[in-house]
């Protein structure tokens, strides 16, 4: 039986051998990052109807509204002094045209129709009437304005815009106070370094992971790659997921990983 050669002659070559199928060979890739559940119908803003003073504190920063709750509040002083101004003259104009129908009714009774003093005394209870449904109208247009300085949310949704304002701070008509993202279809979106992402293609998979855990030590909910967008002011890139399953309200934090065409540590060392 021949001797066998001296692993000092082949430890090298296996070394070498070993050494270009690690290099050469292909190698799992992925990228992973922040991912969140998102609205897909537009944002309503809550717009102050008119100037004035905020009298309530505005809700928080992914706080969640129902349809209805209020928003914010403003301070109705200026109207309510006016319509109570406007409620003492009702009075007053009622009780007047009371009594000048008590006088035409007197005067129909004993004069003839068309009698000048028949004619003067309904003149004058025409134009109370008149005085006094102006003064019901702005009245009641007051009413309206007084209701709408208490801001309430059309949809139920999450909070997710809040103006700089604290209770005594002065608002202009037409500020947007309040922004809440309604309740509805969802999607999944994450911010992925766009340095990693070589080869990301639309229906690539997926995984998704609570934002509080850590990779591996949770099941992962499966995704693809939906479309991918622009690249945010952090340098990361937007990337739209569709989940197998639902992840739970809008805002419900998360984190992505996705799968990447597997690449050598040749290429990339030198970026083919």
């Amino acid at each position: 039986m021949p001797p066998l050669p001296s692993p000092r002659r082949w430890l090298p070559a296996l070394a070498a051998l070993l050494g270009a199928a690690l290099l050469f060979a292909p190698l799992p890739e992925g990228a992973e990052g922040p991912a969140w559940v998102e609205g897909v119908l537009p944002p309503h803003e809550a717009r102050a109807p008119a100037g004035g003073l905020l009298v309530s504190p505005l809700p928080a920063l992914g706080a969640r509204v129902a349809q209805g709750e209020a928003l914010a509040e403003l301070d109705p002083a200026a109207l309510e002094l006016r319509l109570g101004a406007l409620m003492v003259e009702i009075d007053a104009l009622r009780a007047a045209l009371s009594a000048r129908e008590a006088v035409v009714g007197a005067l129909g009774a004993r004069l003839p129709g068309g009698d000048p003093a028949l004619e003067a005394a309904r003149a004058e209870a025409s134009l109370v009437e008149a005085a006094l449904a102006r003064a019901e109208g702005e009245a009641a247009a007051l009413g309206e304005a007084r209701a709408e300085l208490s801001l309430s949310s059309p949809v139920a949704g999450v909070v997710v815009g809040v103006a700089r304002r604290a209770p005594g701070d002065r608002v202009l008509s037409g500020e947007v106070l309040v922004t809440v993202l309604p309740d509805g279809p969802t999607r999944v979106v994450a911010q992925l370094p766009a340095a990693s992402l070589r080869g990301l293609a639309v229906d690539q998979p997926a995984g998704l992971w609570p934002a509080e855990a850590r990779l591996g030590r949770w099941a992962a909910v499966g995704a693809t790659v939906e479309a991918v967008g622009g690249v945010a002011e952090n340098g990361a890139l937007r990337v739209e997921l569709r989940p197998a399953a639902e992840l739970g309200p809008v805002g419900t934090p998360l984190r992505a990983r996705v799968a990447l065409p597997a690449r050598s540590l040749w290429s990339r060392l030198t970026g083919r």
